[in-house]
């Protein structure tokens, strides 16, 4: 699975490096066929310019010579004739013809040959340089639990069922409980790509306090794309709120009647979005060049507002938005290629080998992408120390942070705060979970 994501992220790189090879190859031959019909086009000229005068210095009745097989043969050529050809030689000089095709033809001989290690260099097959091995052997059990409920994360019932029935998982390792739950979430956000939004508005009516207590506005922006439609005019005609009302009225006047009766609620928890809502209607017959001209992508809304269901409706049961099982292969995809570079550097450095299996659980390399950096990182402005499990920062009573081993420094029951003379007891400070 990491050969495949990672080659799936590689395919993705050497495809954009492809496409500038494939620029470049079209490019070259647009030049070039240009410059051979232009060559071609001159010769044609010096070849009708040869044969006229050719025809016109000689007699209809003259006998040609058997080896005479034109009337450009060496014995018969005018002065004129080589002067055509002269001249087709002076364009050819003039205008670099061979130099040019030649020069374009080498410019993308040499990208390709870039391309070409390219592919040798990103396409690594063996991916085990860059793990380490595991004392522990791996729990085969845990694994089939963790594919089992990802498959049922993304939606595949049916694969998830079979997998578990051939690899003979407990209905308890399978999220058995959140399946029914999940079918109808799949459900509701189906509908919602087909802008049909009473599924998703009711579920979200149903927990309404459930969402509040997570801080979910899914509730107002469901009304809010409904507002945007209105005012739009770009209602799809198989939703069933347009069946149940179809004197709804669309435009301005639709949308505040609209606004009074479903987003009124909601002045005081979205009052920045409300007023931008509010303002789009002075700028109705021209919303895509106001300021409110980014509410005119309705496409784009939808996809965010669905994402945000999906999540959403996964943070009601204690799940995060994203499988955990996709999280961790993407980011073990995205840092393949430094770990590889890093295992490279390492087997020419062997001391360094000792360095890098020191660091623990931590990879000794930073590996760039912030999408994945799910906890918050401390650095201890005392010993500019990262804090760890092992060091965690404190808070002190006085509200500044350290880390444990700064304040371990200032041995005895009471110490002061290195930063202001406030005196506190280790037993009233608290540790900060990151």
């Amino acid at each position: 699975l990491y050969l495949a994501l990672y080659s799936s992220n590689m395919v993705d790189i050497l495809n954009k490096e492809f496409e500038q090879v494939s620029k470049k190859q079209r490019v070259a031959y647009t030049k070039a066929t240009s410059h051979i019909d232009a060559l071609i086009g001159q010769v044609a000229k010096t070849k009708e310019a040869c044969l006229s005068s050719s025809q016109d210095s000689q007699p209809m009745d003259v006998d040609l010579p058997p080896s005479s097989s034109s009337p450009l043969s060496p014995s018969l050529v005018s002065t004129t004739v080589q002067q055509n050809i002269s001249e087709l030689q002076k364009y050819i000089n003039e205008n670099y013809v061979l130099s040019r095709i030649t020069a374009e033809r080498k410019e993308y001989h040499q990208a390709l040959s870039r391309f070409s290690k390219s592919l040798d260099k990103k396409l690594v097959s063996d991916l085990g340089k860059a793990s380490q091995t595991s004392e522990s052997p791996l729990d085969s059990r845990r694994l089939y639990a963790i594919l089992a409920q990802h498959f049922v994360r993304e939606g595949q019932f049916e694969l998830a069922d079979v997998f578990a029935k051939e690899t003979n998982l407990p209905a308890s390792q399978v999220l058995t409980v959140q399946r029914l739950y999940f079918e109808e979430a799949f459900s509701i956000a189906s509908a919602l790509r087909a802008r049909r939004l009473g599924p998703a508005l009711a579920w979200a009516e149903r927990r309404r306090d459930s969402l509040t207590r997570i801080g979910s506005s899914i509730e107002f922006q469901i009304h809010r794309y409904r507002y945007l439609e209105l005012l739009q005019n770009d209602l799809p005609q198989d939703d069933d709120e347009m069946k149940d009302s179809p004197s709804l009225l669309t435009g301005p006047k639709g949308a505040l009647a609209y606004a009074r009766k479903h987003l009124s609620e909601f002045v005081s928890t979205e009052a920045v979005e409300f007023q931008k809502l509010m303002g789009c209607l002075a700028y109705s017959d021209r919303l895509s060049t106001s300021p409110y001209k980014e509410l005119c992508a309705l496409s784009k809304i939808l996809a965010q507002l669905t994402e945000q269901f999906v999540t959403d409706s996964c943070r009601l049961i204690g799940l995060s938005g994203e499988s955990p099982l996709l999280a961790a292969f993407n980011a073990g995809a995205k840092a393949l290629p430094v770990l590889l570079k890093m295992s490279e550097i390492i087997s020419k450095n062997p001391d360094w080998s000792v360095a890098a299996k020191a660091t623990g659980n931590e990879l000794p390399v930073e590996i760039e992408g912030p999408e994945f950096n799910l906890h918050s990182i401390f650095v201890c402005p005392v010993s500019r120390e990262q804090a760890s499990a092992e060091n965690p920062p404190i808070l002190l009573t006085c509200g500044h942070v350290i880390c444990k081993s700064s304040m371990d420094q200032a041995k005895g029951v009471r110490f002061k705060c290195p930063y202001c003379p406030i005196e506190q007891l280790s037993s009233s400070v608290r540790p900060l979970v990151l």
